[in-house]
């Protein structure tokens, strides 16, 4: 049985109203963090946005000041896709990323929940570590985003759901569109069966794949 939870994350965020006493919210369920914080405060604000689920990234095309800067900044966002980036330079750029999101949380906690990455490649103790020291020690609300570059990375992600199976059953935010393939989204909903009891979102539904994903 392949449980696919498109909406966990909707369901978190209505708990969580529930437990500040049934406040209406506008709530952002994906966002990257953005610098200055400033700017993505003043944006949420001016869409009506009370809270948002801060996301890691690599990439900041927002500070590019030029076409040159921009280019730059993508080419950041290709290589990650692409998974072509070593392990170390991986788990370096990850606890990085993760201390923004925090930062951002502490300095705003009224307006900011997040998730946090876990790197690929670890063994099962190393992951589960991870998962306690950088995930559950910061308060994050879930896991991800991922975004396998390949089939083989897609199959590295059986240690992670190991590890939230023998942690926490946190929500697994997984990047299905391109490089993802289809065989990989397929890979990906056999995960899912294995580990039924994780609710896993499949951020942007496949891409091109969307409606093989939905059948």
């Amino acid at each position: 049985k392949c449980v696919v939870e498109f909406y966990s994350l909707s369901e978190i965020l209505i708990l969580y109203q529930m437990c500040q006493g049934g406040v209406n919210m506008v709530i952002d369920s994906h966002e990257h963090i953005l610098f200055p914080t400033k700017t993505q405060l003043e944006k949420m604000d001016a869409a009506g946005v009370d809270r948002t689920i801060l996301f890691c990234s690599a990439p900041h095309p927002e500070k590019a000041g030029n076409l040159s800067e921009l280019e730059s900044e993508m080419d950041t966002l290709y290589r990650f896709l692409a998974g072509a980036n070593s392990k170390k330079d991986n788990i370096r750029r990850l606890k990085k990323n993760i201390l923004e999101v925090t930062e951002a949380i502490k300095n705003n906690p009224d307006r900011f929940l997040g998730f946090g990455s876990v790197p690929l490649g670890l063994s099962l103790e190393e992951t589960q570590e991870w998962i306690e020291t950088h995930i559950t020690a910061n308060s994050l609300c879930g896991i991800g985003e991922f975004t396998p570059g390949n089939e083989q990375q897609i199959m590295e992600l059986d240690t992670v759901f190991q590890s939230v199976q023998n942690t926490r059953l946190y929500p697994v935010w997984v990047h299905t569109f391109h490089p993802v393939t289809l065989d990989g989204i397929k890979r990906l909903m056999a995960l899912c069966g294995k580990y039924s009891e994780i609710p896993v979102i499949f951020g942007h539904l496949g891409g091109s794949n969307w409606m093989d994903v939905i059948k």
